[in-house]
């Protein structure tokens, strides 16, 4: 599968507008390239209705809000963190002291990232990583033991 592209899609509950009896879900996903002809952003919804008949439909959203600076340089701020772990940079100290910010805004953006499944974090060592192993995990945390080990070799 090598050349194959993929992406992640994001799904959101549309609370603006809400429908009674139903809901609006609206779906976004990131261009993969400039050739991507596929829709980024569409809306799906559905309503039942006294006699629970469900009615659903769904459209393209061509139009999409632009990033307010703020948005954008969150976004920016974001991609350098996963540039930055994928230079084997995998602390979030580091990764605060290179981007010129305060490390608990590192955390927030690092704990979103995670969230979203766009990196993953060593429990034992507190290293970032993306998933596909473009930045591998600190060394030495395969091999460790801790007290939990020992109690299950005696059993």
């Amino acid at each position: 599968m090598d050349g194959f592209k993929c992406n992640m899609v994001y799904v959101e509950e549309d609370r603006k507008n809400p429908i009674q009896g139903g809901a609006r879900l609206t779906f976004c996903r990131n261009a993969i390239d400039e050739l991507d002809r596929a829709p980024r952003v569409f809306t799906w919804w559905w309503t039942v209705d006294k006699n629970h008949k469900l009615d659903f439909s769904c459209r393209e959203e061509h139009f999409v809000e632009p990033l307010s600076p703020k948005q954008q340089a969150r976004h920016d701020r974001l991609e350098s963190i996963k540039m930055l772990i994928a230079k084997g940079i995998t602390q979030q100290k580091e990764i605060a002291v290179r981007l010129g910010v305060d490390p608990a805004t590192i955390f927030r953006d690092s704990e979103e990232l995670m969230r979203r499944g766009e990196i993953i974090k060593d429990p034992k060592t507190g290293a970032l990583s993306l998933p596909d192993g473009k930045a591998s995990l600190a060394e030495g945390t395969e091999g460790s033991r801790n007290d939990d080990d020992e109690s299950v070799d005696e059993w």
